[in-house]
C-alpha cells in the first residue's frame, strides 16, 4: 500500500492529491550513527538535495527551495518512545499542479485558441466558430494536463512507497 493522499478541495480540478502523506510506525530504533545513511538514502530515494537536522534523537530532512522546482519534500525519522520509529513522508504537489495547469491549459489552450481560433473564425465571419476554437483548446489542454498530472502523481506515490519501505530497512531492534 503507498502513500495516503491528503485531500483538499482543488484536487478534483486537478485530477490527483497535491500533497502525499506517508507515515509509519515501527518497532525498533535507529541509532544516531545511521544518521548520514538516512540522508544518503533520502536523497538517493528522491533524486533531491536537502538539509538535514536534528532535535533529540530525531532527524528532520527538507528539500531544498531553489527556484523552478514543482514540489516540497518533508522526511522526519525519530523515536516515538516507546521502542517504536516513526517515519513520516510529507511532499507537497502544488507547484507542479500549478505548473502543469496554468501552463498547458491556459498557455496551450487559450494560447492557441486565441492566436489561431479567433483569427480563422473572424476571417470566415463566424464568431462562434472561433469561440468554439477557444474553448476546444481549453477544454483539450486540461485533459492533456490532467493526464499528465495524474501520471506525475502515481510516479511519486510510488518513489515515496519505497522510500518508506527503504527506511524501515535501517530500523534496526531494540
Amino acid at each position: 500500500e503507498g502513500p495516503a493522499a491528503a485531500r483538499s478541495s482543488g484536487d478534483a480540478w486537478y485530477g490527483d492529491t497535491r500533497r502525499l502523506l506517508a507515515e509509519v510506525t515501527v518497532p525498533g530504533r535507529i541509532p544516531e550513527e545511521k544518521y548520514r545513511r538516512v540522508v544518503d538514502v533520502i536523497e538517493m530515494a528522491l533524486d533531491d538535495k536537502g538539509t538535514a537536522t536534528t532535535l533529540g534523537d530525531g532527524l528532520t530532512w527538507r528539500s531544498e527551495q531553489a527556484q523552478g522546482k514543482t514540489r516540497s519534500t518533508s522526511v522526519d525519522v525519530g523515536p516515538e518512545g516507546d521502542g517504536t520509529v516513526r517515519i513520516r513522508i510529507d511532499e507537497n504537489l502544488e507547484m507542479m499542479a500549478g505548473s502543469l495547469h496554468g501552463g498547458i491549459m491556459w498557455g496551450g489552450g487559450f494560447g492557441v485558441g486565441m492566436g489561431v481560433g479567433m483569427p480563422v473564425g473572424m476571417s470566415m465571419g463566424l464568431p462562434l466558430v472561433s469561440l468554439g476554437i477557444v474553448a476546444g483548446s481549453l477544454g483539450l489542454g486540461y485533459t492533456l494536463a490532467r493526464t499528465l498530472y495524474k501520471r506525475h502523481v502515481a510516479k511519486r506515490r510510488k518513489i515515496v512507497a519505497n522510500l518508506v519501505r527503504r527506511l524501515v530497512e535501517l530500523v534496526e531492534p531494540v
